[in-house]
């Protein structure tokens, strides 16, 4: 994905990491004093272009901004950071390998997610390699390096509060409440689980289905979706897609 700018909810997602270093290309002075002020290290574009950011030729900015993660902890001790690695770090929580999904929640195998009209959302469930493969506006969406259809294991709608952030001249951005819980809708394994999230700014946030059960994730890679309170989805469940 390419790296954008700074936003206000940044300020709290980091911190939920442990000693994380964030990295991003700019943003609005308000929203960077604030980070300057929760004293979260930062490896943004202004400090280090050349070591770590480049642009990736055949994208139109602002959409072509890579970063080299691989690079990262040695720039980071170049610029006088100390990373830290020791403390455990907390996340989300995974059920083991042999786990029967289909104990829980409700079969589907699309999820319709319509943030807005720049990124209106569909996840289709793919039984023959067990993912969620993503389109947007109708397009299916491909990973530029490895040229394979974008997917996840499990999909998070989570709503939450957006209010209007810090604003500098025309720039304005949201602040997200990602402490104070609300509802989450949950896709995996073919799969649809309804219930509530938990916040933390000290850790990611955890998951409750309808009975108060923890919900525990497929194992692999997860995709978040935050949205406005209010907004709504939909999913619906095609028999043929069954694995057999």
């Amino acid at each position: 994905m390419p790296v954008r700018s700074a936003r206000d909810s940044d300020i709290y997602i980091v911190p939920q990491f442990g000693d994380a270093l964030f990295f991003f290309s700019g943003g609005n002075r308000n929203v960077l004093r604030k980070l300057q002020d929760a004293d979260i290290d930062t490896l943004e574009n202004a400090l280090a272009r050349a070591a770590l950011y480049r642009r990736y030729p055949g994208r139109a900015a602002p959409h072509n901004l890579i970063v080299d993660l691989a690079k990262a902890y040695d720039v980071a001790v170049e610029k006088g950071l100390e990373p830290k690695t020791t403390e455990p770090i907390t996340g989300f929580v995974f059920q083991e390998e042999d786990f029967n999904f289909a104990d829980i929640g409700e079969a589907a195998t699309q999820a319709h997610i319509p943030f807005s009209p720049f990124s209106d959302t569909r996840w289709d469930w793919d039984a023959d390699s067990d993912l969620w493969l993503r389109t947007v506006s109708g397009q299916a969406q491909y990973d530029g390096s490895t040229e394979e259809q974008i997917s996840a294991n499990n999909v998070i709608v989570m709503w939450a509060t957006h209010s209007a952030g810090s604003t500098a001249g025309n720039v304005v951005t949201y602040n997200i409440d990602l402490a104070s819980g609300g509802d989450v809708t949950i896709f995996m394994e073919g799969r649809r689980i309804d219930g509530i999230w938990e916040g933390s700014l000290d850790a990611p946030q955890t998951f409750k289905d309808s009975d108060g059960n923890p919900i525990l994730l497929s194992p692999g890679r997860t995709w978040i979706n935050v949205m406005p309170v209010g907004d709504i989805i939909s999913s619906s469940y095609d028999g043929a897609n069954d694995s057999e």
